[in-house]
């Protein structure tokens, strides 16, 4: 606008122009100055409201060219605003606190009914009294009766009637002393009867009982027809049977049961020294001889070389078992094992038997399966076989293992001396009962002489 309005006026002078514009240049520094002095005064005060975001800088003013016409100064940009402070929201107004509902007073209990009051009982309806022989009217025939009488009346009147001695009095002191005695003597006789319904539910039948476990054939079977001889006697023998040869051990031990018959003396001992057990012997009754029976084959002079032959695997049985073994031929055992000999005691085995050992009751189960079987009297009669009869070779009476097998009765120690386990072997050795053994069993099963 200068440089125009001195055209307008006249000055062309080129060097007044060049002062004009150097003095230009100068206050367009002073401004420049004072601007950058303004701009850094704001910056400050944005990083001190906002320490997040920071003013651009304005871009520097470029140098105007010393000749010619001076460029337009570009305007600085405006610094950027901070960034505006999050308004918080406003606190939410609590909400009325409710107010609780009023207590509803409880309805008043209605007040009970009145008992209405018990009827009035009736009087009793008056009862209606003879009529009185004096207002009532005589009929013609009474009347003259009465005049026919009147002449006696008073004859009679004139005899004194005899004083009739009143009775004496009966006294009751003795009726009452003979009731007290008639009392007493019932109270007595009731507590007898108390007493003996006492000992009546102590005993069956009126008969003491005496229980005892054992094995089905033969020894339940004597059991049973030792039955009326004890009862007889005054007790009541009741049998529980059992197919194995440890329990009927176990409840004489646990007190359960009052004795057993199933067993012999080296099962027994065996038994007591395995199972810790307090059994005692208290009378034999019989033996039973171990049999071979046949299996798969039937001649035990042919056996053949591997042949399979089952036996008890207790202790005791299975030495009875081999013993008859060794008397038939069939192996040799060593001289020292006797009653207490084992599969292991075998010292000679010529046939290459093979020992099948099996619990005893199992046995003849397996007849079908192996080429012989040596077998207990009681399990063979339990599978219908009989020793005498069916067994290829049985035990002799005079054997070492008949007079070591016999059969007996076992008891708990300490109830050796009981009176219903007395009374019970003495039934069982009996001539009535090795009369039935005998003729029973037919050899199967022998009476014991000791």
């Amino acid at each position: 606008e200068i440089i125009v309005s001195q055209k307008a006026a006249g000055d062309s002078s080129e060097k007044s122009v060049q002062m004009q514009i150097q003095d230009l240049v100068v206050q367009m520094k002073d401004m420049e100055l004072r601007l950058n002095t303004a701009l850094s005064q704001n910056q400050k005060m944005i990083v001190q409201s906002a320490p997040v975001s920071y003013a651009t800088a304005p871009e520097p003013v470029s140098e105007p060219e010393p000749v010619g016409t001076p460029k337009p100064i570009a305007e600085p940009e405006p610094a950027a605003a901070s960034e505006s402070v999050v308004a918080l929201k406003p606190i939410a107004e609590p909400e009325p606190v409710v107010a609780p509902e009023p207590i509803v007073e409880p309805e008043p209990v209605a007040a009970p009914e009145p008992i209405p009051a018990p009827e009035p009982i009736p009087a009793p309806e008056p009862v209606d009294e003879p009529a009185s022989d004096s207002n009532r009217s005589l009929s013609p025939d009474e009347i003259a009766a009465l005049f026919a009488n009147m002449g006696n009346d008073s004859a009679s009147e004139t005899k004194e009637e005899p004083v009739t001695e009143p009775e004496p009095e009966v006294t009751e002191e003795p009726i009452a002393a003979e009731a007290t005695e008639a009392t007493e003597d019932e109270t007595a006789a009731a507590e007898e009867t108390a007493e003996a319904d006492t000992d009546a539910e102590e005993q069956t039948g009126e008969l003491q009982v005496i229980t005892v476990a054992a094995t089905a054939v033969p020894h339940a079977e004597i059991l049973e027809a030792a039955k009326p001889l004890l009862a007889e006697q005054g007790y009541d023998l009741q049998v529980t049977v059992f197919d194995d040869y440890v329990q009927p051990n176990n409840v004489v031990e646990s007190g359960e049961i009052d004795a057993n018959y199933f067993q012999h003396i080296p099962y027994l001992e065996s038994f007591n020294a395995e199972q810790g057990t307090h059994l005692v012997n208290v009378g034999g009754i019989h033996y039973e001889p171990f049999g071979i029976y046949a299996g798969t084959e039937s001649d035990l002079a042919n056996i053949s070389d591997g042949a399979t032959i089952a036996v008890p695997n207790d202790t005791t049985n299975e030495a009875r078992a081999l013993l008859l073994l060794q008397d038939n031929g069939l192996i040799t055992l060593d001289e020292d094992a006797g009653i207490n000999a084992t599969i292991l005691d075998i010292k000679e085995n010529p046939h290459n038997i093979e020992f099948v050992e099996l619990e005893a009751a199992q046995v003849p189960k397996v007849l079908g399966e192996v080429s012989f079987a040596v077998i207990n009297g009681n399990y063979a009669l339990d599978a219908g076989l009989n020793a005498k009869t069916d067994a290829l070779a049985t035990e002799t009476s005079d054997s070492l293992a008949a007079q070591t097998y016999v059969n007996i009765i076992a008891v708990k120690e300490g109830n050796e001396e009981n009176e219903g386990v007395k009374a019970l072997v003495n039934v069982l050795k009996s001539d009535e009962i090795k009369k039935f053994i005998e003729e029973t069993y037919e050899g199967a099963v022998v009476p014991f002489e000791g």
